[in-house]
């Protein structure tokens, strides 16, 4: 029965490893749009106004994992300092 225990968590020791080699690195603009809860158009519209930028893969558009946490942590920067600056002394 203690075997069966040590099996069943190298297994999931092994599935943990496996999903973490599958950690995607870019995504298309609606694949990234899905990651971060945006729609396709707003996401357009953020790449468009230069606030997410996207590279070219041949003809293909990507959008960096790395670029899409830039673009979120800038949103909760520019939250903080409209909180500093909307503070009444």
């Amino acid at each position: 029965m203690h075997n069966t225990e040590l099996n069943l968590d190298s297994h999931f020791d092994r599935q943990r490893a496996s999903r973490s080699a599958l950690t995607r690195l870019a995504y298309s603009p609606s694949e990234g749009a899905q990651v971060i809860g945006i729609s396709r158009s707003k996401m357009y519209e953020l790449i468009a106004a230069g606030d997410l930028k996207v590279t070219k893969l041949g003809s293909r558009t990507l959008v960096l994992h790395s670029e899409l946490v830039r673009f979120l942590r800038s949103l909760r920067r520019n939250v903080k300092r409209s909180d500093r600056t909307s503070a009444v002394p």
